[in-house]
């Protein structure tokens, strides 16, 4: 239980960081920055 614990705490600790990633590039291949811009703020204001 206890390695299933750790690779699901970090699993958690990981899954904004590769969305924000993956928004932010999706964003830019639609030449939508200023969409990317607004993600990555409320992505980054959710991480912190």
């Amino acid at each position: 239980m206890r390695i299933a614990d750790l690779w699901y705490r970090a699993t958690q600790a990981l899954a904004p960081r590769v969305a924000l990633s993956f928004f932010i590039e999706l964003t830019v291949r639609q030449k939508s920055l200023r969409q990317a811009e607004y993600l990555k703020s409320k992505i980054s204001n959710y991480i912190s």
